[in-house]
């Protein structure tokens, strides 16, 4: 043998095995910055890039072990920054990034089985066609948070293909982007089929950001303006009370309560003199015992008549027997008349930080003037499903009163954004402890106001209220079942091709 050989085996021996650990070390370095609060938007596009290629060069079992771990440890580092609030424990926080680390893997586990045993764009689907499937079964039962749509936020003309999609459209459009670049990682551009599946790619990706700039540039928002106030309470901690069951003190609650009245009613009606024709607060506004909910009603009613306003009073109710039964989480709506045309309870607590009733899922639309205005309640926004009601309904303007904590902040307000455009409406979402925003059906902002970053507590917004109608709003979900069933397509033909 030449001893000149001998080293350079060697060499080609120390870099087989580094470069799959390198691929796993980049893909999860990647993950990490991929979504929440570090978020880093070309990271979402290239870390299950790396992800795919480990898994699909690597067998063996303890291999996979540590694939999993790099990816469960990700998840714990993202759900450890958002789940960052003094009522939950360290222990939830890690269980949460377990839990997600493994779901989330899933998608990468059925591209190694079955990709290789497809050829040409099939095998390039099996992973975007897993993931987008899994997000929308994931968004029905826990809302859409970690969607890869979200890491997005800011990028206008790919913003807009959700009128169309859902942010269905976007992770679908990431997803892929990895697969094909692992089919010309492996093809290294070799013949005729690979460049017409990267074309492919290339040709979609393309339409969809040609329609966004052409949305964008050819059809803005040209309506008249209407003049939305959001309050917000400066020194607001509630979701301590849902753990102190020591309310037995009732008269004291209702002095507390009576002084954040007092507060509300007060701005509401400064906001008004100011020339809001509707005034929403944050959610949980203001807390009130049970028995005095009807008087408290009748205070906005009288408000909202001698102000000629809007009002959307966001508050909570103490049962008489808590914590036997728990808090309700309510909006009402009163029209300039002093009427009460809409109670809505929050359909979508968010747990377990919010042991509350929900409500029945159907989302309050009320006609007014200048159009049909929605609302849900904070979590609610993170079902598209069951924020398309207000597309349905033709809705032009949509109200989300919110509390946040400051590690979900600005990001959770972010997200509402893409329920904007996907429903052709305008939003306001006023944010205790976050983020307050105001956009048009294009997700451009229009006004804003940091919880943290300023002392002003009262945000006026100019909004357009005429709607647009989107084909999302009509279609809803099309896309993620198309996925779903593709899916399920591909996995039988993977099996039946699986000894061929």
């Amino acid at each position: 043998m030449n001893e000149k050989q001998i080293p350079r085996s060697r060499s080609n021996h120390h870099r087989s095995v580094m470069l799959p650990f390198m691929l796993l070390l980049t893909g999860t370095v990647l993950l990490m910055f991929s979504n929440g609060r570090g978020c880093v938007p070309v990271a979402a596009w290239f870390f299950p890039v790396f992800i795919i290629r480990f898994f699909r060069t690597q067998r063996g079992p303890l291999k996979m072990i540590s694939a999993m771990g790099s990816f469960v440890a990700a998840y714990v580092f993202m759900m450890w920054q958002i789940l960052s609030t003094a009522p939950l424990l360290p222990m939830f926080r890690i269980s949460a990034g377990i839990a997600s680390g493994m779901i989330f893997l899933l998608p990468f586990i059925a591209d190694r089985i079955m990709a290789p045993r497809l050829k040409g764009v099939a095998a390039t689907l099996v992973f975007p066609f897993a993931w987008v499937a899994l997000e929308y079964f994931r968004t029905t039962i826990n809302g859409s948070w970690f969607s890869l749509a979200y890491t997005q936020y800011g990028n206008l003309p790919l913003m807009q293909v959700v009128s169309v999609t859902g942010i269905w459209g976007i992770s679908f459009l990431i997803t892929w982007f990895a697969s094909v670049a692992n089919f010309f990682w492996e093809k290294k551009c070799d013949g005729f089929k690979t460049r017409k599946i990267i074309a492919l790619f290339m040709s979609i990706l393309f339409a969809v950001l040609f329609y966004g700039g052409a949305r964008l540039s050819l059809f803005p928002p040209d309506t008249e303006t209407i003049k939305v106030a959001s309050i917000l309470n400066p020194d607001k901690n509630f979701i301590t009370l849902f753990f102190d069951h020591n309310q037995k003190d009732r008269e004291s609650f209702r002095n507390q309560s009576i002084r954040e009245q007092d507060y509300f009613f007060k701005s509401s009606h400064g906001a008004a003199l100011n020339g809001a024709r509707i005034v929403v607060w944050h959610e949980y506004a203001v807390t009130l015992l049970e028995e005095d909910e009807a008087s408290f009603i009748a205070r906005g009613r009288e408000l909202a008549r001698n102000s000629s306003i809007y009002l959307g009073m966001v508050y909570a109710t103490l049962p008489r027997d808590f914590p036997s039964q728990p808090w309700k989480n309510k909006l009402v709506w009163i029209d300039p008349e002093g009427k009460q045309i809409a109670e809505y309870n929050k359909s979508k607590p968010a747990p377990p930080l919010e042991p509350i009733i929900p409500g029945k899922g159907v989302i309050p639309v009320m006609p007014t003037p200048f159009g049909n205005i929605a609302s849900v309640i904070c979590t609610d926004q993170d079902y598209p499903g069951l924020v398309r009601q207000a597309g349905e309904k033709k809705a032009g303007l949509l109200l989300i009163p919110s509390l946040n904590w400051k590690s979900v902040s600005p990001l959770h307000s972010h997200m509402g954004v893409f329920r904007a455009i996907e429903n052709g409406c305008s939003m306001v979402k006023a944010t205790g402890e976050g983020l307050s925003i105001a956009v048009d059906y294009q997700g451009r902002t229009l006004t804003s106001l940091d919880y943290w970053d300023t002392k002003a507590k009262i945000m006026f917004s100019n909004v357009p209220v005429e709607r647009v109608a989107t084909i999302y709003s009509q279609l809803g979900d099309i896309l993620a079942w198309i996925c779903t069933l593709g899916f399920l397509v591909l996995a039988g033909l993977s099996w039946r091709n699986r000894r061929v």
